[in-house]
């Protein structure tokens, strides 16, 4: 298992199990989760959407309260992509109800298959918005 802590955590300050490798700022992180089997991340658009793209399953923590998370959190909703946790909600009780279940069936999944995402198609041309209409659905 890797932990990357990115280029803001100190990872002195972490303590971590034996068997976790701990990492710093991985400039191409994109191709570590491409190979993940489960990513667990905060809820930001550019993590979450590379994770969305690639197919990947993932549990997302979006900053309770901080607009632009919330709203990625909307979307990923929508898109029936990702897990939502809350921080201030998840304790150590919480959390194997959440992450066991998902962690087992990653386990009897067969290498070749990929999580299916219900996306809707989206069009070769780009959005499907005219100029000129908004929607924050």
């Amino acid at each position: 298992m890797i932990l990357v802590a990115g280029p803001r955590m100190d990872q002195s300050d972490v303590d971590i199990l034996p068997g976790i490798e701990i990492k710093g700022f991985i400039p191409d992180l994109y191709q570590h989760f491409a190979a993940c089997d489960l990513a667990v991340v905060k809820g930001g658009f550019s993590s979450t959407l590379e994770l969305t793209t690639l197919k990947r399953p993932f549990i997302y923590f979006p900053i309770e309260g901080h607009t632009e998370q919330e709203f990625v959190s909307k979307r990923l909703n929508r898109h029936q992509a990702g897990i939502r946790m809350n921080y201030s909600e998840t304790t150590p009780e919480v959390w194997p109800q959440r992450f066991w279940p998902i962690w087992i069936n990653l386990s009897n999944l067969k290498p070749s298959i990929q999580m299916e995402l219900k996306m809707p198609p989206i069009s070769s041309t780009g959005s499907s918005l005219r100029q000129g209409q908004v929607s924050l659905k």
